[in-house]
């Protein structure tokens, strides 16, 4: 039984650093990226920087919907637990989705561009549901 443990910790392990050890590098990177230097982005690297810095605008905009949304409902703590659970679940969702498609383009110079296209995408529709459901008036 530990041994088993013990495995799937490893893997998990090795899979966290197959994964999020190039995001962190373009985290590092696109810090320094502004709008000017994306609007002449020709290689792969620049092209990937650009996009991780949007990703990353994006995700503040969605912590920042969510945050709106529980301080609207802050009076229904039924409504926040299941919002909160929600947001957990979606962000694995996001997260093994996305993974799923960076092992569908694994072997190809693309991979970076498809992974973060689809944390864009899916942060993108998740804002959408988030003001559509819990942001606007019922009519």
């Amino acid at each position: 039984m530990t041994h088993n443990l013990s495995y799937k910790r490893m893997k998990l392990t090795k899979d966290i650093y197959r994964f999020f050890v190039p995001f962190a590098f373009l985290l590092v990177i696109s810090s320094s990226i502004n709008a000017k230097d994306c609007e002449d982005a020709m290689t792969t690297l620049e092209i990937n920087q650009c996009v991780k810095a949007d990703v990353d605008r994006a995700e503040v905009q969605l912590q920042e919907v969510f945050k709106s949304v529980l301080e609207r409902h802050n009076h229904n703590t039924v409504l926040l637990a299941l919002l909160n659970e929600s947001q957990r679940h979606w962000q694995v969702y996001r997260s093994s989705y996305c993974d799923a498609l960076y092992q569908r383009w694994i072997s190809g110079s693309i991979l970076n561009i498809q992974a973060l296209s689809c944390e864009m995408d899916l942060i993108r529709q998740r804002i959408k549901l988030l003001k559509t459901d819990f942001l606007l008036e019922p009519q």
